[in-house]
């Protein structure tokens, strides 16, 4: 008989289907000045109510536009608090809606963009993720994530080079002449 109920208590106690988070990126590469828009994607969810996770970035390339956030939670959950912080590399999500869970299981977490501001690449990445069941279990569920590289091309110095030796064949044809 013990064997049957902790059969059940395994069956029913541990949440094997996962999440996942996919990054998408609306260009792979841009050149300074630019933006490039970042859009997290949430498939196969179970109903959660907090979360909190950190999205890394190499801030010495891209600078994080706040004024762009944009997301379905805002939206679905009126209750919901969805706070984000740059802190410098990383940005700090973090959400709570204990009166109206979030039931949908796919939704766009978050969409923002990145202003490129140096030449360079990045690996944009998501770290210390944590969902959590409604109030009052708050147990985790399973979250996978997927990452992206991103990339600011330097100014192009073969053109420059050509420039060069161009310039320099015509002063030996004027010289010449």
């Amino acid at each position: 008989m013990n064997k049957i109920i902790m059969l059940f208590i395994v069956l029913f106690a541990f949440n094997a289907h996962a999440g996942l988070i996919n990054i998408e990126l609306s260009q792979q590469a841009v050149e300074t000045g630019e933006t490039i828009e970042v859009q997290l994607n949430a498939t196969g969810f179970d109903v959660f109510d907090a979360f909190d996770f950190n999205l890394a970035f190499d801030s010495s390339v891209f600078a994080f536009d706040s004024t762009s956030l944009n997301s379905d939670l805002m939206s679905s959950n009126p209750f919901g608090l969805l706070e984000v912080n740059d802190i410098g590399g990383k940005i700090a999500f973090s959400f709570v809606d204990i009166f109206t869970p979030v039931t949908a299981s796919e939704f766009l977490l978050a969409s923002f963009e990145f202003e490129a501001i140096a030449p360079g690449q990045s690996l944009i990445s998501l770290e210390n993720v944590n969902f959590y069941e409604p109030f009052p279990s708050f147990n985790m569920l399973t979250v996978d994530t997927t990452s992206v590289t991103a990339s600011v091309p330097e100014t192009s110095s073969f053109a420059l080079f050509a420039m060069a030796l161009g310039l320099m064949q015509m002063r030996r044809t004027q010289k010449n002449s």
